[in-house]
């Protein structure tokens, strides 16, 4: 009788050891499952780039064919206004050019800054088409009335152009096709600023 108890008693002792261990261990429920989520460490997380400087600066150049250009009577003589449209030079396309097509004539425009600028730009050059001109053609800036700068070019060549403007009220621009002495140029020239503008 004494056997049989003891039995009993181990065999419950048992059952209940084997319970705690059970309980012992994590538990994980089925939508605890679903709904865990991988451990992502810093190394595998994708990396976001950041901006360009380059791709979000406005430019902020305003083309001189966008603005009011008027007629200049610089030094007393009466100028020729340019024509606006697509110049060609050196193979190259520029869309937004001054021309001065006429070989006999001189051209020149005012513009009127009202001191909100501080830099002028272009590039001055003949256009491909252009005949060969008995004398480089000279451009010319002047700012308040003053010549500042003064660039002369033959066919095959270009320069660029870069003024100081800051706090003046009006840019000229001039163009003089003819040869000198006032005689007109041997051939059809025509002469152009290229992608002329202002930057404030």
């Amino acid at each position: 009788m004494t056997t049989w108890i003891v039995g009993i008693i181990t065999a419950i002792l048992t059952a209940a050891g084997v319970i705690v261990a059970y309980l012992a261990l994590p538990q994980t429920t089925p939508l605890a499952q679903a709904t865990q989520q991988p451990h992502t460490t810093s190394s595998s997380r994708p990396k976001t780039r950041s901006p360009d400087p380059s791709s979000t600066k406005s430019d902020d150049a305003k083309p001189l064919v966008e603005m009011d250009l008027q007629s200049t009577d610089q030094g007393g003589d009466s100028w020729f206004s340019y024509t606006t449209g697509e110049a060609r030079v050196q193979g190259k396309q520029y869309s937004a050019s001054l021309i001065a097509e006429a070989s006999c004539l001189d051209y020149g425009a005012n513009i009127n800054l009202l001191r909100k600028y501080r830099t002028f730009t272009a590039t001055v050059a003949l256009l491909d088409s252009s005949g060969i001109p008995e004398d480089p053609i000279p451009f010319a800036v002047f700012v308040d009335g003053k010549q500042v700068r003064t660039v002369s070019v033959s066919l095959g060549e270009d320069k660029a152009i870069k003024v100081d403007v800051s706090g003046a009220f009006r840019l000229t621009i001039t163009t003089e096709l003819r040869a000198k002495g006032l005689r007109c140029q041997p051939e059809d020239v025509s002469a152009a600023w290229l992608d002329p503008a202002l930057h404030r």
